[in-house]
């Protein structure tokens, strides 16, 4: 009986902080300036190492979802951030930190959808594991699913990820 207490707190608490995180994405998204002016360049790898002077950030992870190239960035002073180059046609390509910086708290994630350049929404998960040296992580969900992601430098991301309360482990 300690146990479900316990655990139902815990999912209480990671559902509210949930509900924070994305109610504060929402306000910073819809208070952006959309009309903001680009720099382009000629080729990706050019408008990703502007992007990654400009953020003053490392590269974590990045991986392509239905031909859009997601960057998973850690900033060199505090937090963790979504970066994407976008190609248009004809000026080139440029760099947008799509997301606020945040923290995650080693062993946990933040589940949240993600509107791609195309105006697709996918649930994206962006998670750190326990150590820097984990290279692999199991997310078991309350209803017994689970995900396996990879792990770089301590952080786990991936797409399409079913909304649900999971716990992390590494896998040796």
């Amino acid at each position: 009986m300690f146990f479900k207490e316990k655990l139902n707190i815990f999912v209480f608490i990671l559902t509210l902080t949930f509900f924070v995180f994305i109610l504060t994405l929402t306000l910073l998204v819809s208070c952006s300036n959309d009309s903001q002016s680009h720099r382009f360049f000629e080729t990706k790898t050019k408008a990703i190492d502007y992007g990654l002077n400009e953020e003053n950030a490392l590269i974590l992870k990045s991986e392509t979802y239905n031909g859009e190239n997601l960057i998973l960035i850690k900033s060199r002073g505090w937090g963790v951030s979504l970066g994407q180059v976008i190609k248009k046609s004809d000026e080139g390509y440029y760099w947008d930190k799509r997301i606020p910086y945040f923290s995650i708290e080693s062993d946990s994630y933040v589940l949240f959808d993600y509107k791609l350049e195309n105006g697709e929404k996918v649930p994206m998960i962006i998670g750190r594991s326990g150590s820097p040296k984990d290279r692999t992580v199991m997310l078991t969900g309350l209803d017994g699913s689970t995900v396996k992601l990879d792990v770089i430098k301590g952080y786990f991301m991936g797409f399409n990820i079913p909304y649900n309360t999971y716990e992390v482990a590494t896998i040796p």
